[in-house]
């Protein structure tokens, strides 16, 4: 071609709106509001009870991976298998 490769333009005007500004600066999560005088670790309360449900969760095939096209549908499917966890302990 005599006139060079066609190409788009977008790359020769430089850097959009986010890509400009500086990155934001990563701060340290708050203090568990542990005494100064406790010692050791002390887990936080409930937190068991939310890695638990991950836990019974994955074991559920279908949401081990994401097979879902919609957020609606790995919802129902999440309300599934809530559910027949909380049937299933309901009946043991």
């Amino acid at each position: 071609m005599v006139g060079g490769p066609l190409t788009d333009r977008a790359h020769r005007r430089g850097l959009s709106g986010p890509l400009r500004r500086p990155p934001a600066r990563p701060r340290a999560p708050a203090s568990g509001g542990q005494p100064p005088t406790q010692r050791g670790f002390v887990p936080v309360a409930k937190r068991w009870v939310v890695k638990r449900t991950f836990a019974w969760l994955a074991c559920f095939r279908r949401l081990a991976v994401d097979y879902e096209y919609t957020p609606a549908s790995h919802v129902c499917w999440l309300l599934l298998a809530n559910t027949t966890m909380c049937l299933n302990r309901r009946i043991t």
